[in-house]
């Protein structure tokens, strides 16, 4: 058995209660390892065991989701697209909002002239009317939802929206009809108005949520829909869509590229700033990776796409921006604990109210408009909305800046961290590195110490080791064939070359301790300031040949960054498998107190757990394939996008530049975005704390009181000022990446 995913789009969910039921629905099957719902565009992601793709519990999983009251369906996993439908509903949702309010037109002017002496209001039969006309039109969806829902033994928003109204109107209606009594009054207006602001409060909710997304629709309308296939010599246009693997297109200067693929004709300039927020254009020559979205800024190429359509890198990075906004932050956990059940707390504070003002002997049309305006203003809408609009807005930023954020858990995470590791070749140094000086023990030439050194390094994926080879190369060294070839990992590379045992690694890797000189050659000494020096020792038959030196550029930023992460509280810590005097040098010349050195890669990993043990909070940031379970470990894996696949698969954070400044505006933005989240969630506690109680009429004698359209209106608002206060995260934002 292994874990498989399954992507569904649930219709109807409203609030945290729904988003709740539904997960609730899912973990109640023995088959699902882990379920997360986005309230936000109505899918569901969900974690599966299964034997195999063709075997996944498809049909039972969407039917527990039914079973619960909300209808689905099985989307492609794969998909880039992001739900479209919004920009239909969101036009239904205003046309219905638009309606309504036309027709309280009678109510606004009655009341306009309240002030002035006029009576206004309109004959009760007409109030009857179109009171009638809005919940039987703008309201119909709230009452579908609501009476679904009770058929499954669930309540949420709707079911508070359709009592509220629903008793507005009832009352009304019985007073009207003398069955209450002479003289009792009516308020058909509060259920008018009730459904009109919400309805109200939808379309502005959901417009806003439009402009949320609207970065990873942008990003993949960048992608063009036609392009110019080139065989045997002839070109035509075909939709992007049909492109495969292996074909060439043709793409002009001020052309976006259609797909991923490598150049093989041509040279020119790339803008690549919708990937990377990098706006200067990158070279591009022969066998260059370019990527789809992306604009040909100078020179006409010919590319050979290596991926098309859902495989490319703009597809895979929407497709990890929504499994971030679509996995529960764990903050979001608490807010969705407490929706499940306040629904059913708000009916109970809602009979007491009723009852409390039946005791106080209060007229009818009092109790019941109090009850009424308990049950409305109470709707958790802005509690499911907190966490996963600010988790949309700050991931979406991100993006914008070059950080994809593969994980909602970790952009808040992020925020607390306080330890910081980095790996040192190709995080903090630049891991391109040349051969120094070659350095070999009396009897032994350049040559043949370089010779020997290279041919056993061509077996190794090592930085180093691609450094050795390339010396050699550029000597016009021929490398010699080795037999019994084995890699260690952290340590060295053995085998054997005309029978001999030949070794190149760490001095304790390639001599017994009883056989190593004194004071082993390591060639020249270099700068810490600027460059990190390594040396590789060679062996034959036991005896050294003598070594290398090599040396890697320190990041010209690293110093800085590491400054910065001093300046927001943070500790970091150099990670290597380096020799302790390459890492110390290397540590200080950027400024970093604690290093761990000669790390093998299988102990990486062990550091990080050793380190989370102690309970804070730890980052790791790295880009090799050595790096991969240590960033798995961390709370927070951050991969440089100039690393390897393993990595940026492995990390929860991707900085698509490759720049360690990124690293700051990660952590900068993590915190801006938790504390908008919290802010949200205060809001939302706050509003319901003195909302209920006002809307009871606890601070009537004070003559503080709210009618139930009163309170509709400042349900629907307190949602939509949920989502704005997410939207401001654009603001200033330049500030959190500077």
């Amino acid at each position: 058995m292994s874990a498989h995913e399954l992507l569904l789009r649930v219709d109807g969910m409203t609030c945290a209660s729904c988003s709740a039921a539904v997960e609730r629905a899912l973990r109640t099957q023995s088959t699902v390892v882990e379920a997360s719902v986005n309230l936000l565009d109505g899918t569901a992601r969900v974690v599966v065991e299964a034997a195999d793709q063709e075997s996944m519990p498809t049909d039972s999983v969407i039917g527990a989701v039914v079973s619960a009251g909300y209808p689905a369906i099985a989307l492609d996993v794969d998909t880039p697209d992001i739900p479209t439908d919004d920009g239909g509903e969101i036009r239904a949702v205003r046309l219905r909002a638009v309606v309504a309010l036309v027709l309280t037109t009678p109510w606004i002017i009655a009341m306009a002239a309240m002030p002035f002496g006029l009576m206004l209001a309109p004959p009760v039969w007409v109030q009857a009317i179109v009171a009638g006309a809005i919940l039987i039109g703008a309201g119909r969806p709230f009452f579908a939802n609501a009476l679904r829902a009770a058929r499954h033994g669930r309540t949420h928003m709707d079911t508070l929206v359709s009592l509220g109204a629903g008793v507005s109107y009832g009352y009304s209606l019985l007073a009207w009809s003398g069955v209450l009594g002479a003289g009792q009054p009516v308020f058909f207006e509060s259920a008018a108005f009730l459904i009109a602001f919400i309805t109200l409060g939808k379309w502005l909710e959901g417009a806003a949520r439009g402009r949320a997304k609207s970065a990873l629709i942008g990003l993949l309308q960048l992608v063009p829909d036609r392009a110019r296939l080139i065989e045997g010599g002839v070109e035509r246009e075909i939709p992007a869509s049909e492109l495969a693997a292996g074909q060439r297109v043709v793409v002009l200067p001020s052309e976006r590229i259609p797909a991923d693929g490598v150049v093989r004709r041509g040279e020119s300039s790339v803008d690549e700033s919708m990937l990377t927020g990098e706006s200067m254009p990158v070279p591009k020559g022969r066998w260059a990776d370019v990527f789809g979205g992306t604009v040909n800024a100078t020179g006409r190429i010919e590319v050979e796409i290596t991926r098309s359509g859902h495989a490319t890198v703009v597809a895979g990075i929407v497709r990890r921006v929504r499994e971030a906004q679509s996995r529960t932050a764990p903050i979001q956990r608490v807010a969705d604990r407490l929706s499940a059940h306040f629904v059913f707390a708000v009916i109970v504070i809602s009979v007491g109210t009723f009852a409390t003002w039946w005791w106080l002997d209060a007229p009818l049309a009092i109790r019941l408009s109090r009850a009424c305006a308990v049950i409305v203003i109470a709707c958790p809408c802005a509690l499911g909305l907190a966490t996963p609009t600010a988790i949309l807005v700050g991931s979406a930023l991100g993006l914008s800046h070059g950080i994809l954020i593969k994980n909602g858990a970790a952009l808040e995470q992020l925020a607390g961290v306080r330890t910081v590791f980095f790996d040192k070749t190709g995080t903090i140094t630049e891991g391109e590195f040349a051969v120094d000086m070659v350095s070999p023990e009396p009897g032994v030439d350049d040559a043949e110490l370089l010779q020997v050194a290279a041919s056993l390094e061509t077996h190794s994926r090592h930085p180093l080791a691609s450094a050795v080879v390339d010396a050699a190369r550029d000597r016009g060294l021929d490398l010699l064939n080795v037999d019994a070839v084995h890699e260690e990992g952290g340590l060295g590379v053995a085998g054997q070359i005309d029978g001999q045992p030949v070794r190149v690694g760490r001095l304790s890797f390639v001599v017994d301790s009883a056989d190593r000189p004194a004071n082993p050659s390591s060639g020249r000494s270099v700068d810490a300031s600027t460059v990190d020096a390594s040396t590789v020792y060679v062996s034959r038959g036991g005896g050294l040949l003598g070594s290398i030196a090599l040396s890697d550029q320190v990041r010209p930023e690293a110093k800085r960054v590491i400054d910065r992460l001093r300046g927001l509280g943070l500790t970091p810590v150099l990670l290597t498998g380096d020799q302790s005097a390459v890492a110390e040098r290397v540590a200080k010349a950027v400024g970093i107190d604690e290093v761990r050195a000669e790390v093998l890669p299988g102990e990486k990993h062990e550091v990080i757990k050793r380190a989370r043990a102690q309970g804070e909070l730890v980052a790791m940031v790295g880009d090799g394939i050595n790096d991969g379970p240590a960033l798995a470990e961390a709370d927070v894996g951050i991969a440089l996008g100039t690393g390897t696949d393993v990595a940026k698969e492995t990390g929860d954070i991707v900085l698509m530049r490759g720049s360690l400044d990124d690293v700051v505006g990660s952590i900068r933005l993590s915190r801006a975005t938790l504390r908008r989240v919290k802010l949200n969630l205060g809001w939302a506690f706050i509003y319901n704390v003195l909302g209920i109680p006002i809307a009871a009429g606890v601070f009537a004698s004070s003559g503080i009181v709210l009618r139930p359209e009163f309170a509709g209106l400042a349900m629907a608002l307190s949602s939509v000022s949920v989502v704005t206060s997410s939207l401001l995260l654009r603001w200033r934002s330049e500030r959190l990446f500077r």
